[in-house]
């Protein structure tokens, strides 16, 4: 497998000091980009989304808990490799 090297740009701030899955919606980041990168934010206001790519440094990772979930009615395999808590239905307990 191909090695890939990453260097930040910017940084992703926020004053959460204790860690938690739920109820992170309610929490506001501050992006802060390096001096030299700046130019590259010109017309960003013209645009409705930015997409923001980031590496989560902090976090820890059990495959225990972080690969497996409660599988879903239609689905066809309980795994996944990326999820977001909080983004279906069944995350946030509705259950139409």
């Amino acid at each position: 497998m191909e090695e890939i090297k990453m260097s930040p740009i910017g940084f992703v701030k926020n004053s959460v000091k204790i860690k938690k899955d739920v109820s992170w919606g309610e929490d506001t980041s501050v992006i802060e980009l390096k001096e030299e990168y700046h130019s590259g934010l010109k017309g960003l206001e013209d645009f409705s989304h930015a997409i923001i790519l980031f590496y989560l440094d902090k976090a820890s990772y059990d495959s225990k808990k972080h690969l497996n979930r409660r599988q879903r009615r239609h689905a066809a395999c309980g795994y996944i490799l990326s999820k977001r808590k909080g983004q279906t239905k069944q995350d946030r307990g509705d259950n139409g």
